[in-house]
């Protein structure tokens, strides 16, 4: 469970670091648009962190049968 949880820390940080600067300059600029390769890496990094969660929320179930 240890793993599953540095995963997603790990996993989170990288996400905030492709965030942040797209949405300071799509707030300072109208006309800024995401790069396809960035909404890309957010939707895969999110659906890891989702899995992850789900993968710490069924283990004690999957362990128990």
């Amino acid at each position: 469970m240890k793993t599953i949880t540095l995963i997603r820390l790990f996993a989170f940080f990288p996400l905030c670091g492709i965030i942040i600067p797209d949405a300071t300059f799509a707030f300072h600029n109208a006309q800024y648009r995401w790069p396809a390769i960035h909404v890309a890496i957010c939707i895969l990094i999110m659906a890891l962190i989702f899995v992850s969660f789900l993968i710490q929320a069924l283990y004690p179930r999957l362990r128990s049968r």
